[in-house]
């Protein structure tokens, strides 16, 4: 389940610029509004990896 969480999150950072992850620069602004939805989506997948992954390991208390 890690390895799909570190998974997800390249394709947040390479293709599209979401949310600075990147250095590349914002899409022109026809695109953007298309990019921010595609960028939420993906957000959305890496949580969802992520609350998969933090229910199969065990979380010791400090």
């Amino acid at each position: 389940m890690a390895d799909q969480f570190q998974d997800s999150l390249p394709a947040l950072k390479q293709s599209i610029p979401c949310y600075g992850l990147s250095s590349a620069p914002p899409p022109p602004p026809p695109l953007r509004r298309e990019a921010q939805a595609i960028c939420a989506e993906g957000a959305d997948i890496a949580k969802t990896y992520w609350r998969l992954f933090r229910t199969q390991i065990e979380i010791a208390d400090e």
